[in-house]
């Protein structure tokens, strides 16, 4: 502990302890809540109807999604902390909706145009909303609070983005 490395017998409390503490955990468990959070949903669309290679799809989606929220973070400057942790198992959780959805119900034209028709706009409608969701906590006045809604509505933004633009390029074509 960092009491140990300053002197053998001294005790430290207080705002610097935890605050020290908490980073060190935050670095391993930042990649072992991300990890845990993916293998879930990766055992979840393993067990979908999806034929292999549109379970293939999903997950690449998925991973893509969640590079694109660490890469928001960094580029939002938003640090990473307890709260701010929680981003990555909602956008893992939430943010495959759309591309779950999108591979089980649409078909593709052959230039690999979604047919969507009339189940674009409640697809729209059902991100928007939970994204909403999540941006009312921008009137919380915590800075992590906030951080966490502008962070969890991102990348369900770009979940959304992904799910439109990466599903239709490589999801296999069926007709009608």
């Amino acid at each position: 502990t960092l009491a140990a490395t300053l002197h053998p017998g001294m005790t430290l409390s207080g705002p610097s302890l935890i605050d020290d503490l908490l980073s060190r955990s935050l670095r391993s468990d930042l990649f072992r809540l991300s990890g845990l959070a993916l293998l879930g949903v990766a055992v979840a669309v393993a067990l979908s109807g999806l034929t292999l290679r549109r379970k293939a799809v999903a997950m690449a989606a998925l991973l893509i999604m969640l590079g694109l929220t660490f890469l928001a973070t960094g580029a939002l400057r938003i640090p990473i902390t307890l709260v701010t942790l929680l981003v990555f198992p909602f956008v893992l959780g939430i943010g495959i909706d759309a591309t779950i959805y999108l591979l089980e119900h649409h078909s593709f034209s052959s230039s690999g145009e979604i047919l969507l028709g009339e189940h674009l706009r409640p697809l729209l409608g059902s991100t928007l909303t939970t994204l909403m969701g999540f941006l009312s906590l921008l009137i919380v006045p915590l800075g992590m609070i906030q951080s966490l809604g502008i962070l969890v509505a991102s990348g369900l933004a770009l979940s959304l983005l992904v799910a439109l633009l990466f599903v239709p390029l490589f999801a296999p074509r069926r007709s009608g």
